[in-house]
């Protein structure tokens, strides 16, 4: 409510007057559309690595035969003496 006071300066009145405004309601509707986009990507890698090891061994075996032959030739020479 507003109130006005008004002055009549050739009578010298005064008059009040009394405005009175209804206020309207107001609805507001505010719509929102949300879209949510979840992109998932997964990526898996796998490598297989495969290492073959080869050991080769070898073995060498070196037979060193030494034969060794002695012969002996041995003469025995006796001499007897006999004193009488």
């Amino acid at each position: 409510m507003i109130c006005f006071v008004l002055l009549d300066t050739l009578t010298g009145e005064t008059r009040i007057i009394h405005t009175y405004f209804k206020i309207k309601p107001t609805t507001t509707t505010t719509t929102t559309n949300t879209t949510t986009t979840t992109t998932t990507t997964t990526t898996t890698t796998t490598t297989t690595t495969t290492t073959t090891t080869t050991t080769t061994t070898t073995t060498t075996t070196t037979t060193i035969t030494t034969t060794t032959t002695t012969t002996a030739t041995t003469t025995t020479t006796s001499t007897t003496t006999t004193k009488k």
